[in-house]
């Protein structure tokens, strides 16, 4: 039997460091005071995290750009 490993996620929604898992919460909020040392992170890590980073302003621009979009063809 395989067993899949669930992968907690905690989600930074307009620079708010936030999680719906109530387990996570006490985790989340010490990690608030804490700074990161990119320097330190593994070569593997740093392209995860920029990966990650770009998918994500990539979605924000589109939805703006939607968001736009919609707002001039309810004006004309």
């Amino acid at each position: 039997m395989s067993r899949t490993r669930m992968i907690n996620t905690i989600v930074l929604p307009e620079g708010e460091m936030v999680t719906t898992n109530e387990v996570d919460k006490p985790i989340v909020s010490a990690l608030k005071g804490i700074g990161i040392n990119m320097v330190v992170l593994p070569q593997e890590m740093l392209y995860v995290l920029q990966d990650g980073i770009t998918t994500e302003l990539r979605d924000r621009e589109s939805h703006a750009l939607q968001v736009l979009s919609e707002q001039r063809i309810n004006m004309e």
